[in-house]
């Protein structure tokens, strides 16, 4: 069994994010990993508790060691940016690294530069009326421009605030131009960005104050063109990808009941071709979902036909709805040409449920060859454990435990991922806290300042990279 696939690696950003009131109190540090394909016994590598750069600063060294999380020995690291959280992740058009990530005074985006190490900007200020919650997604098109989406939140009262939807771009003069992507506003949560071959950006969300599931194509500047994928104010949990024809692939949940995020409901598949203007959609089974869907595609070449078609893959955690099955993360595949769902179960050694049931996206990518790729963290009794999950083209699975944390709020950030075909290189993302003591799930004493370093970390990167 090899233990990467040869047509490509993973990128994964997860970032820490404390809220409003914890932000300024716990220490952190926001890691970027990289792993190879190419190195194949990665999986067998202990994993080493203390941090790759040694903070003499700390406090309370002790303290600071016994809650430090572990990490894999091999990869290399580098640090990227200080206070930041809730980071995404995208590679551009010749395998460069891209980042988001929300800092105390708003929304930030950082490139990656061999010669110049990383370039932050500032894309959205927080104001004393913004919630500093961003939810962000962003993709990179093949001309090298940064596309981002978010929602601006403000405050109504102590107890909901409301979204606008908010579309970024990034010039090539490095302005950036903003603009609505609708006139109303709702408490909106996660958003999916998407680019396609032609350049056009792709949104796919869920208006949470009329509950439908919108696709939304940007036709110009501040001309979107909206088509309802789901209106009975029912879905939750939705992913969107496109294909190499420029296909649309949609998953979501659709729940029993009207306003609930997850529970009892159908897993559900949408599709919409290029030429199309409306989706099609199909239910995939019947089940109990407590995390978002993740979608992925990866064009099929059969014997007897002369043109590719699209693979579906999609990725989820499920809470079965009888005694025969047992919890656990799911995968599926489509097959083109009978339209059948095979479903596996991803073999961790812990079948617990994730973090939380929120959208946050999960970590998936597949390749050209269809290998599937996942990043998954489990929360146990023990802490919280980052997962590197490797299902290749011909069935077999390799499982390699990335990161351990003793206790579970180190690692809060759902991991997200994206596959990169140039450098062949996985890169890892997350924000971890940096010598905070056991108190501060509650605020309270610190034993360091907050703190967040983006470390890039893999065996393979040339002396150039660093």
């Amino acid at each position: 069994m090899r233990a990467f696939d040869s047509a490509g690696c993973v990128s994964v950003g997860i970032g820490r994010f404390f809220g409003r009131r914890l932000a300024s109190q716990l220490g952190s540090a926001l890691l970027l990993l990289a792993a190879c394909a190419q190195a194949p016994t990665i999986s067998s590598q202990p994993l080493d508790a203390t941090p790759s750069d040694a903070r003499s600063e700390r406090d309370d060294a002790d303290a600071a060691q016994q809650l430090s999380c572990s990490r894999l020995t091999s990869w290399r690291s580098e640090t990227v940016k200080s206070s930041a959280s809730n980071a995404r992740i995208a590679l551009g058009p010749n395998g460069e690294v891209h980042l988001l990530y929300a800092a105390l005074d708003g929304l930030h985006y950082a490139r990656r530069s061999p010669d110049h190490g990383w370039q932050s900007e500032l894309i959205d200020a927080y104001d004393h009326e913004a919630v500093r919650k961003h939810t962000p997604s962003f993709a990179v098109d093949k001309d090298g421009l940064v596309h981002v989406a978010f929602f601006r939140h403000r405050r109504v009262n102590i107890e909901r605030t409301i979204g606008r939807l908010t579309y970024a771009q990034r010039q090539q003069d490095g302005r950036w131009h903003t603009e609505a992507v609708s006139d109303e506003t709702g408490d909106g949560s996660a958003v999916t960005l998407r680019v396609d071959s032609a350049g056009s950006v792709h949104l796919l969300y869920i208006d949470q104050r009329q509950g439908r599931l919108i696709h939304s194509l940007r036709a110009g500047s501040n001309n979107w063109q909206q088509t309802i994928v789901d209106e009975t104010n029912t879905a939750s949990g939705p992913s969107l990808t496109i294909d190499a024809s420029d296909g649309l692939h949609v998953a979501y949940y659709r729940s029993e009941r009207s306003g609930h995020l997850y529970g009892r409901g159908q897993l559900t598949y949408a599709y919409r071709s290029a030429q199309e203007t409306h989706f099609t959609s199909e239910t995939i089974e019947a089940l109990q979902l407590i995390s978002p869907t993740a979608i992925a595609t990866h064009m099929l070449r059969e014997k007897g036909r002369k043109a590719a078609r699209p693979m579906v893959h999609l990725t989820y955690y499920e809470l079965p709805l009888g005694p025969s099955t047992p919890p656990g993360w799911r995968y599926q595949a489509r097959d083109p040409a009978s339209g059948k769902w095979r479903k596996e179960t991803i073999p961790l050694a812990e079948q617990t449920s994730p973090r939380s049931a929120s959208d946050d996206p999960l970590g998936f990518a597949v390749s050209n060859s269809g290998a599937t790729h996942f990043l998954v963290e489990p929360i146990s009794p023990a802490g919280r454990v980052i997962y590197y999950a490797l299902r290749e083209a011909d069935g077999d699975w390799t499982v390699t435990a990335l990161v351990s944390c003793p206790e579970a709020w180190m690692l809060r950030d759902r991991p997200a991922l994206a596959l990169n075909a140039s450098d062949q290189c996985a890169h890892i993302a997350f924000a971890e806290t940096n010598g905070a003591s056991a108190n501060n799930t509650t605020g309270t004493t610190l034993a360091a300042p907050p703190r967040f370093d983006l470390l890039y970390l893999s065996p393979c990167l040339s002396a150039t990279m660093h």
